[in-house]
């Protein structure tokens, strides 16, 4: 299932890769919110390309939350006919061997869910770079190392359900919450089942970025986290370098005349870490690299900030409130 909305970025690519999978039996629901989308032109076209692809484009609002995103996929869910629906957001890249993966994950784990974080690629501007950074070294990175201490959370960009272990109403249940990956993670944890994430990465193309794109994007990403996730939330204030500049900054065993080198080791260690596990994971990497992950962490703190002061934010066009938890009657 890929929702569709809008002409992103290489959308042409991303949503041609959901007709190259090796997979034996699947079908591609792109569901659209409107039929004057801009969109769906190309996915017609991509369709008839691809006559041998059961494929279906399904145009429509189901009105149960805020959430534009869930509202346009709702209709999908309801008309799937596979035991594994994936929810594949339109700008992820899918390698041919996607479906087979997210299937293998799901036989090998006894997983009723299995997701994946997306990884940057394709930068064409400095805030697209600054977007590779903060998915890839930072993101990426934290979400598997919690999966390897055993908090595995869901990331909405891949979704995969096992379809019998939830019943007709999921997308209601979803719409409790105002991002259906944090739902999706709240879900499975109260039904005391396993949810999955898979290794490795899924590619995002990310193109040119400007600083107020970047900007809003992990403002609605940090309030949603602050409000579904309060408690973990919390500790964000820790991330990125600058703490570690900071607490050496006051250390009192280090003399002053000694402190420039101290704080060039720090940042040195830290993102020299940080390339060594890019490089050995074959993620984005270039001369941008540490320029990039600086104006990251420099800005990791006003995310944090801006995400206590509200709750609102805009989301391709919608007005949403993260503070609101329950579907609109």
């Amino acid at each position: 299932m890929r929702p569709v909305c809008g002409l992103d970025f290489d959308v042409e690519t991303t949503l041609a890769s959901s007709f190259a999978q090796d997979y034996p039996d699947y079908e591609i629901l792109f569901c659209a919110p409107r039929a004057d989308d801009p969109v769906i032109p190309l996915v017609r076209r991509l369709m008839d390309e691809h006559p041998g692809v059961s494929a279906r484009l399904l145009i429509g609002e189901t009105q149960l939350s805020k959430n534009p995103k869930l509202n346009n996929m709702a209709k999908g869910w309801s008309q799937a006919t596979g035991e594994l629906v994936v929810f594949a957001d339109s700008n992820l890249l899918l390698p041919s061997d996607y479906c087979a993966r997210i299937a293998a994950a799901f036989a090998q784990a006894d997983a009723v869910v299995v997701s994946a974080p997306p990884v940057g690629d394709k930068a064409e501007s400095m805030f697209g770079e600054v977007e590779c950074a903060m998915l890839n070294t930072h993101a990426a990175r934290w979400q598997f190392a919690a999966s390897e201490v055993g908090l595995d959370f869901a990331q909405g960009k891949t979704l995969a359900f096992r379809r019998s272990a939830f019943d007709a109403e999921l997308m209601s249940e979803l719409a409790t919450e105002p991002a259906e990956d944090a739902a999706t993670t709240k879900i499975v944890r109260a039904k005391g089942a396993f949810l999955h994430v898979l290794a490795p990465a899924f590619v995002h193309p990310v193109g040119p970025r400007t600083a107020g794109s970047f900007w809003s994007r992990h403002v609605r990403w940090a309030r949603l986290r602050r409000v579904t996730f309060p408690f973990i939330f919390a500790f964000e204030a820790a991330c990125g370098v600058f703490p570690a500049l900071l607490a050496l900054s006051l250390s009192p065993s280090i003399p002053g005349h000694q402190l420039p080198l101290w704080l060039l080791a720090c940042i040195g260690a830290w993102y020299g870490a940080e390339y060594a596990l890019a490089r050995s994971l074959g993620w984005r990497t270039n001369a941008w690299f540490v320029t990039a992950c600086l104006i990251r962490d420099a800005m990791l703190p006003a995310f944090y900030v801006a995400a206590w002061m509200s709750a609102r934010f805009q989301w391709r066009g919608h007005a949403m409130d993260g503070a609101v938890r329950r579907p609109e009657k």
